[in-house]
């Protein structure tokens, strides 16, 4: 079951949440989750209060690859592909989804998966207080 689950979390882009017993299912976004002003930082003159971390493009993919079955292909095995043009990476992610699915769906789950891994290659992590928790 969570090999399916899996598969569909990487074709249609969302997340689950555990509420108890129950799973619930979010799509993700790109809304604003919270802004924070330095003065919310629980210590400004600390550096470990806010961590920035970024990956290099070698450690990305070029190219995402989505396996899926065709529908255009009498339901045989097709593969569409998005390539991040003018990088130094060189990995591929191949993305096997027993999904039937048209080209033009893979392609562009393949395009949203590539870029959003690039979009996420910077992360940060910092301290707030309780107030911002609230």
């Amino acid at each position: 079951a969570r090999e399916a689950i899996e598969s569909l979390q990487a074709a249609y882009f969302f997340d689950l949440i555990d509420h108890g017993t129950k799973l619930v299912a979010r799509l993700r976004s790109e809304a604003e989750v919270l802004s924070v002003t330095s003065d919310a930082l629980v210590v400004r003159n600390d550096p470990g209060a806010l961590e920035q971390d970024r990956l290099q493009e070698l450690e990305l993919p070029a190219r995402v690859e989505v396996q899926h079955v065709s529908r255009a292909r009498r339901f045989e095995t097709g593969m569409q592909y998005a390539a991040m043009p003018g990088t130094n990476a060189h990995g591929v992610l191949a993305l096997p989804l027993p999904l039937s699915l048209s080209d033009t769906q893979a392609r562009l789950i393949a395009e949203a998966t590539l870029s959003g891994l690039w979009l996420k290659r910077r992360s940060v992590r910092l301290r707030l207080g309780a107030a911002q928790l609230a």
